[in-house]
């Protein structure tokens, strides 16, 4: 399940970004600097942290989550994401969630239009984005928990 968590994690990463304009290279521009994963929201509740009590909200579910990217006007990007620990005591019979320390992944990106393909890894991954001037959201299907809604603020 750790390893899962922290494949989604990569998958989400390579899957923050947005652009709305047609494509050119100005929209290098827009969508270069830094950001700050600041809201992850699900459709449905759900109980990310098994404590019984679900959550549309992923932060109040794992508060001590994070992820960050930096895009580079060249086509490269950094990122930092937190993985996902989970601990099964099998004595007790408790299972525990909580963060471990954040995974960088290095990689390029393409901006066109709506439409930013990341590729890290050997992963190639493209989704369809919206960038505000300080905000970039994007919408997911988590395969454990439904659909979600990224936003991402520029720092």
């Amino acid at each position: 399940m750790k390893k899962l968590m922290s494949l989604l994690a990569l998958a989400l990463i390579l899957a923050s970004c947005s652009g709305d304009d047609d494509g050119d290279n100005g929209a290098t521009a827009d969508l270069t600097g830094s950001w700050t994963l600041t809201s992850y929201t699900f459709d449905e509740a759900v109980d990310v942290n098994l404590d019984g009590t679900p959550s549309t909200d992923f932060f109040a579910e794992l508060p001590c989550y994070m992820s960050s990217a930096t895009f580079v006007a060249d086509g490269t990007f950094t990122s930092a994401t937190s993985e996902i620990d989970i601990d099964i005591d099998i004595v007790s019979g408790t299972v525990t969630v909580d963060c471990a320390p954040a995974v960088s992944l290095t990689g390029t990106w393409e901006l066109n239009g709506d439409q930013l393909t990341t590729t890290a890894e050997g992963e190639t991954d493209t989704e369809t984005v919206e960038l505000t001037a300080t905000t970039l959201t994007f919408d997911i299907v988590d395969p454990e928990f439904g659909a979600a809604t990224w936003v991402w603020t520029r720092n």
